[in-house]
């Protein structure tokens, strides 16, 4: 479990009771909080099949549930930090977490623990 974010935190928006992340992406999450020495507000973290659709989610999205090992859990979360905060998450995540992909957008950024690295930069 997270030292920082709380089950109600990582559910999905539709409060259909998903909420399980993989545990590297939780471990990221928290080394961002702790960097920060602040809240990070979760935008978007686990998402059922249903509520992707309903935002708008790529269908590969990494925010669905996926069967790991025989374990249902999600691999992404969306982080309100942008700016002069974004770019020390993602330097650390750089530094310190070479195995977890990121995605900088101008208000947000997402990080997932998905088996190719992917790191991106859609800010406008």
């Amino acid at each position: 479990m997270s030292r920082y974010f709380s089950p109600s935190e990582l559910e999905c928006n539709c409060h259909c009771g998903f909420y399980a992340m993989a545990p590297a992406t939780l471990e990221a999450a928290d080394a961002i909080r702790e960097l920060l020495a602040k809240p990070v507000i979760v935008t978007s973290a686990a998402r059922c099949v249903d509520h992707n659709k309903r935002v708008g989610g790529v269908g590969a999205s990494w925010h669905l549930p996926r069967n790991v090992n025989g374990i249902w859990q999600s691999h992404a979360m969306d982080l309100g930090i942008c700016g002069k905060h974004q770019d020390l998450a993602v330097k650390m995540l750089d530094d310190d977490f070479p195995e977890i992909s990121y995605i900088r957008y101008s208000t947000f950024t997402h990080i997932d623990s998905r088996p190719k690295l992917y790191r991106g930069d859609f800010r406008r």
